[in-house]
């Protein structure tokens, strides 16, 4: 990989722990494939292995896991949620992936842009999805 490569974070939100099959693992797979074929790095990441407390903070104190999840995401310049769709709607665990970053929609940078804004067309989609801009 050269330095100006894109790297991808690829959150599984499958309701099922490693190492039981998932068919969203299997999709986040087929996807950091084709990633790979275009040059671009992936990391997977099976949510519901990790401690990821409930809430809409960047932490919610001892024994959250998503401070370095977080890390993570804020490092990727690519980031895809890989979720079932239950009754019509994302999983649980996707669910709560998106409350988390919620609180990245207060965080702004040295010019009080919303950090995350200059980084991924996904966080302009989730302010507009939570009416914030149009």
């Amino acid at each position: 990989m050269n330095s100006n490569s894109l790297n991808a974070l690829i959150l599984v939100c499958t309701l099922s722990p490693s190492p039981k099959k998932s068919s969203s693992d299997l999709l986040a797979q087929q996807v950091g494939q084709k990633f790979s074929e275009h040059g671009v790095q992936s990391e997977i990441l099976r949510v519901v292995d990790y401690n990821v407390m409930p809430g809409v903070l960047k932490d919610m104190g001892e024994g959250d896991e998503w401070p370095g999840m977080r890390e993570k995401i804020l490092a990727a310049d690519i980031l895809v949620l890989a979720t079932p769709i239950w009754v019509g709607h994302p999983s649980s665990v996707s669910q709560r992936v998106l409350e988390r970053l919620d609180a990245e929609l207060s965080e702004t940078d040295s010019q009080g842009r919303p950090y995350c804004s200059t980084r991924s067309q996904w966080w302009r989609w989730w302010a507009m999805r939570m009416g914030l801009t149009t």
